[in-house]
Parts: C-alpha cells; sequence; structure tokens
C-alpha cells in the first residue's frame, strides 16, 4: 500500500506499514521491541501497523489492534465493555527520540482516529506523563488498573456519533 497522506511541502508520509518488520522494529524503544516481537508471534493476524515516514526513514510508529491483546489479558474485565463494542486498542505509540517535539504522536493519532471512521480506541499507559499527551488527543482517563504490582492508566477515545 502507498502513502495514506502525503504531507504538504515535505518528505512525510503517514502509512500502513507493509515495509520490512525488522526495519519497524528497529525505530521503536529498543526496550519495547522484546515484548512487540512476542506481539508479532502471537497476534500479527489481530494488528495493523502505521508509520509516519520522512524521507522513507520510520520517524512514528504505532499498532492497531482488534480484540484483546494477550498482555492485556489480565484486565479482561475491566476492558471488556470496550472489545465488546468494537474499540481498537491501541499500542506502541513511539517517535523516534531526534523527531520529538514535532507533534508527531498526535499527528499520529489524528490520522488513525480519521481513518478508522467511528471506532473507539482504548489503551493503558505506565508512564503518568503521558496521560496528559493522550487527553490533549481526545482519549479520557477511564481509572486507574492494577493487578499486584502492576498499575496502568486507562485511556479511552469515544468514537464520533454520525
Amino acid at each position: 500500500m502507498g502513502p495514506i497522506i502525503d504531507f504538504q511541502q515535505s518528505k512525510r508520509q503517514f502509512l500502513k506499514w507493509e515495509g520490512p518488520m525488522d526495519k519497524f522494529v528497529a525505530a521503536m524503544p529498543e526496550d519495547w521491541q522484546p515484548d512487540f516481537e512476542q506481539y508479532l508471534k502471537s497476534s500479527r493476524d489481530h494488528m495493523e501497523l502505521f508509520a509516519i515516514t520522512d524521507d522513507d526513514q520510520i520517524v512514528a510508529g504505532g499498532m492497531v489492534f482488534e480484540g484483546l491483546p494477550s498482555e492485556m489479558k489480565i484486565f479482561e474485565v475491566e476492558v471488556d465493555s470496550f472489545i465488546e463494542k468494537g474499540y481498537r486498542y491501541i499500542g506502541f505509540l513511539f517517535v523516534v527520540p531526534e523527531h520529538r517535539k514535532q507533534n508527531l504522536g498526535s499527528t499520529w493519532l489524528y490520522y488513525i482516529k480519521a481513518m478508522q471512521g467511528t471506532n473507539g480506541f482504548w489503551l493503558t499507559v505506565e508512564e503518568p506523563g503521558l496521560r496528559e499527551f493522550y487527553e490533549k488527543n481526545g482519549f479520557r482517563w477511564m481509572g486507574t488498573l492494577k493487578k499486584g504490582r502492576l498499575s496502568e492508566e486507562l485511556m479511552v477515545f469515544e468514537p464520533v456519533e454520525v
């Protein structure tokens, strides 16, 4: 698939990633790569990857997942209503460090929401500072999910009624 969006006056594109998987994985934070590799092994058929490229180099990317990702099964009861409504899970959203502070994370979310039309989305965040970022992008904090030592913030983007 070619670019979904060509940015005006730039070599940037937003596209569904169908290129080499190792190139996508290499662009994300190194400490995320083992977890992401597990997703690829267990759930590749349920996910789509999207990237923003600049001169053919990935500068931002992430995953949209249909259903309940295996690592989220511990919160199955808490997120079940969103799964039943067909909400998609957003995971592994990243911006390459040298391209941060250019609004690329927000841009990625904007195009995902625009492409998916009336779908809602849910995600969890572990880093407290990210809650504000997602709220700025239309997500609503639903609560803190806790299991043992694990604590994550549940964020939801409600679909736009047509």
